[in-house]
């Protein structure tokens, strides 16, 4: 902890790894009043680069909001797929086929980047302990507060994202029984190649990744 607080530890990259996956507990009322708990699956591949969320049922993510499918279905799971560029896609399974999948080109939507909290030049705020496991504290600002907190271990894997939007709270708890760090199936990243309909209002999201 010495030697992080005095600088001569870098801050974790995002996972620990360059290809990660993990099941994650949401609380986002940040996100959704009527929903704020839910399950999501989370891959990451740095170099596609890539990430893909599986939203579960009951989820009240704001990306999946954007799709009209999504909306109409409140709650029901749905699959949110970053891709540089392209911004985001959204896939609700339950919707008719003409309607499962929309893009949102919005530039503030994307992957997570791998040294996000090294570009950021996050600030080591010590260790603490998260449901019995140790954790190494980053801390730094962009649009809102940014938490991050990994094991101590040299796999510094991910225990908890946190943020306050407007004050609301939005926070990932990594289950640590479900984490596989190396590579993940690129397939599982692809784009389907009838999405091509825009998602309804996604040019005015705000949203931030």
């Amino acid at each position: 902890a010495g030697l992080a607080a005095a600088g001569a530890v870098e801050p974790p990259l995002w996972g620990g790894a360059p290809a990660w996956e993990a099941d994650v507990l949401m609380t986002a009322p940040s996100d959704s009043a009527e929903r704020p708990v839910w399950h999501l699956h989370y891959a990451f591949d740095s170099g596609l680069p890539a990430d893909r969320y599986d939203h579960g049922q009951g989820q009240g993510d704001e990306i999946c909001s954007l799709a009209a499918a999504s909306r109409a279905r409140p709650g029901a799971p749905c699959t949110v797929i970053m891709r540089p560029k392209l911004g985001a896609l959204v896939i609700v399974p339950s919707a008719p086929s003409s309607e499962q999948c929309c893009r949102c080109a919005n530039l503030s939507l994307g992957p997570v980047r791998i040294d996000w909290l090294r570009r950021s030049e996050a600030t080591y705020e010590g260790r603490k302990e998260i449901s019995g496991v140790q954790v190494d504290e980053w801390l730094t600002y962009a649009q809102f507060d940014n938490h991050y907190y990994a094991t101590v271990d040299e796999a510094r894997r991910p225990v908890r994202f946190m943020e306050h939007k407007k004050d609301k709270l939005k926070q990932w708890d990594f289950d640590l029984d479900s984490f596989r760090a190396g590579p993940v199936n690129r397939t599982v990243f692809d784009i389907p190649s009838d999405c091509m309909s825009f998602c309804s209002g996604c040019e005015q999201s705000t949203a931030q990744v």
